[in-house]
C-alpha cells in the first residue's frame, strides 16, 4: 500500500508541475533567480543556457540522521510564438548536507545549469522551480531570442 501512496504523490507532483509549465503567472515560493544566455555546443547546435541561483537560507530541510534533506526540481521550457513546445528539460536536485556545509551554502546559495537546444527565433521560456519539502514553488516567463 505505500508503493501505491508514493506513486500517486509523484503523480500528483508531476501534474502540479505539468500544469504550472503550461501557465503563464509568475509566483514567487522558492527564492531563486535566472538567467539565460545564447550559446553554442561543440557540435555547432544553437542553445540556450539557463543559470539559475537558489538561496537555501528560507528553505526548510528534513532531518535524516545527520544530514538536512532538500530535492529541487528544475523545469525548463520554450515555447515558440505559436505556443508550441519546441523543447524542454527537467533536473531533480538532492541535497543531503551536514551542518557545515548546510551553513555555508546557507550564506553563497548555490547554482545550477541546463541547456535547451533550439533553432534560431524568439522563444518564451518557462522556468518553474519545485521544493519538495514544504511543497512550494517558482515560476516565471521571459521572451528570449536565439540568433
Amino acid at each position: 500500500m505505500k508503493n501505491a501512496k508514493t506513486a500517486s504523490a509523484v503523480l500528483s507532483t508531476q501534474q502540479k508541475l505539468d500544469k504550472e509549465l503550461e501557465a503563464s503567472d509568475s509566483t514567487a515560493g522558492v527564492p531563486v533567480d535566472f538567467t539565460a544566455s545564447e550559446g553554442k555546443l561543440p557540435s555547432g547546435a544553437n542553445v540556450l543556457w539557463v543559470d539559475v541561483h537558489v538561496d537555501i537560507q528560507p528553505l526548510h530541510f528534513q532531518q535524516q540522521k545527520d544530514r538536512h534533506v532538500q530535492q529541487l526540481t528544475f523545469i525548463s521550457a520554450l515555447f515558440d510564438s505559436q505556443g508550441k513546445l519546441a523543447g524542454a528539460k527537467q533536473s531533480d536536485v538532492l541535497l543531503a548536507l551536514r551542518d557545515d556545509s548546510l551553513q555555508k551554502l546557507s550564506t553563497t546559495g548555490f547554482n545550477a545549469r541546463l541547456y535547451l537546444e533550439a533553432p534560431p527565433g524568439n522563444y518564451n521560456l518557462r522556468e518553474v522551480v519545485f521544493e519538495q519539502v514544504d511543497g512550494k514553488l517558482t515560476s516565471s516567463t521571459r521572451s528570449v531570442q536565439i540568433h
